[in-house]
């Protein structure tokens, strides 16, 4: 199974969201678009796992305590790598990052195995360029919703991609407090 963690976004939130983003979308067509109610702060993408490895994932992240659930605001939009050639199209965060940080340290302190060796930057994927295209985001790329929300819990999400686009099922989900 594919599978990854993250941070769900309120569902009124992420349609905001998107509806923001429509000029952003119809100025770069060479971008693969994520639909709203596959919006999330990326945690950490574990990749294809069985099933015993996502019990043992589950049962490791369940003995955390996810202690830190905050406010947090979308802040501006980015680009994965962050010079060069466009990767990833992100909304960052102005606030909760520090939320977002300190549960990907605990997750990767209880997944090693899975960590990622680049710094971790909390984000949303709004984009992926498609393969072999040379896309540029420009500066100008339009505001994100100001609407405060709640960090409230980590998802283990299993995606399953089709020609459509992923489908992201919930699998686990652990509370912060």
């Amino acid at each position: 199974m594919r599978v990854f963690l993250g941070i769900p976004l309120p569902a009124s939130l992420a349609r905001e969201t998107y509806a923001c983003t429509s000029g952003l979308r119809e100025r770069l067509p060479d971008v693969k678009w994520v639909r709203a109610e596959n919006y999330h702060i990326t945690v950490l993408f574990l990749g294809e796992i069985d099933d015993s490895e996502i019990s043992r994932v589950a049962g490791l992240l369940g003995a955390i305590d996810f202690g830190c659930g905050s406010g947090a605001i979308l802040g501006t939009i980015g680009q994965f790598p962050p010079r060069g050639a466009l990767k990833v199209v992100y909304a960052g965060l102005a606030e909760g990052g520090d939320c977002c940080v300190s549960v990907q340290a605990m997750v990767s302190s209880a997944l090693p195995e899975y960590a990622e060796r680049r710094p971790y930057v909390p984000h949303i994927t709004l984009g992926r360029a498609k393969s072999g295209r040379r896309v540029v985001l420009t500066r100008d790329s339009g505001p994100l919703p100001a609407d405060p929300f709640r960090l409230e819990e980590i998802v283990l999400y299993r995606s399953l991609l089709s020609p459509a686009g992923a489908e992201y099922r919930n699998l686990y989900s652990w509370s912060f407090r």
